[in-house]
């Protein structure tokens, strides 16, 4: 199966809908005609936005950027996803339509893998999730707030899609909130040389890397691939690296 990449600017809302199309066909074009046996949409991509104390922010466009990448971008491509998941599940994946500025229709990055017959795999849909979701961080409230919003949405989401039918057609999908653990990412570096930082969160993140206690990024993946092949978990859960095996 070949690996496609496709960018797009998650803070220009205007032009994702088209944008998000566009990679779908040139993933539909670049398999041809087999069909899609299952579909994965990751929702990884995201911004710390401004690093300050809620009291100091000052710039209200960075605000509404941040909000615009962490929250509403997840929201409509979801959206936009599941409108699509008939015709790329039960069709020919050359026939993706790119539809007009009038239309409606498909995130951050989405996955496929194809086969010839039908199967009963749900379509799972994750959210790269945090501590952060579930606990306050002095001066990072607006990354915070995007990692909290998402858990609720894909929590409720999988309420929601519990009997996914759309055009006639059911199809099986669930959800998962997955916090990976602290990694040595472009991010924590960003978090190690804040100059703006609480003090007492500057000096936890710089214990991660002094101590050298981040979480390899391979064991993180593979866990998160073992929690979708086995399929033990609860749709919509919040899981963490450091929880215990289900």
């Amino acid at each position: 199966m070949p690996v496609i990449t496709y960018s797009l600017d998650l803070a220009n809302l205007d032009n994702l809908q088209k944008e998000f199309l566009l990679s779908l066909n040139t993933v539909t074009s670049t398999i041809n005609n087999v069909r899609i046996q299952r579909c994965i949409l990751i929702h990884n991509s995201g911004s710390l936005g401004d690093i300050k104390y809620i009291g100091s922010l000052d710039n209200l466009s960075s605000i509404r950027t941040t909000i615009d990448m962490n929250i509403t971008s997840t929201i409509w491509l979801t959206s936009l996803f599941l409108q699509q998941l008939p015709t790329l599940l039960h069709h020919p994946t050359n026939q993706t339509k790119v539809p007009s500025s009038t239309e409606s229709s498909t995130d951050s990055t989405s996955t496929t893998t194809s086969s010839s017959s039908s199967t009963t795999l749900p379509t799972v849909i994750i959210n790269i999730s945090s501590l952060a979701a579930i606990k306050p961080m002095k001066s990072m409230l607006l990354y915070c707030l995007g990692k909290a919003a998402r858990d609720m949405l894909f929590t409720g989401l999988a309420a929601e899609v519990e009997n996914f039918t759309i055009q006639n057609t059911t199809i099986p999908i669930k959800t998962l909130n997955y916090a990976p653990g602290p990694m040595d990412t472009d991010m924590q570096a960003e978090l190690f040389n804040s100059t703006t930082m609480d003090p007492e969160m500057q000096v936890i993140f710089k214990g991660l890397k002094t101590n050298n206690v981040y979480v390899p990024l391979v064991a993180s993946a593979a866990k998160c691939a073992r929690l979708i092949a086995e399929n033990k978990y609860s749709s919509g859960s919040h899981i963490d690296y450091y929880d215990p095996e289900l």
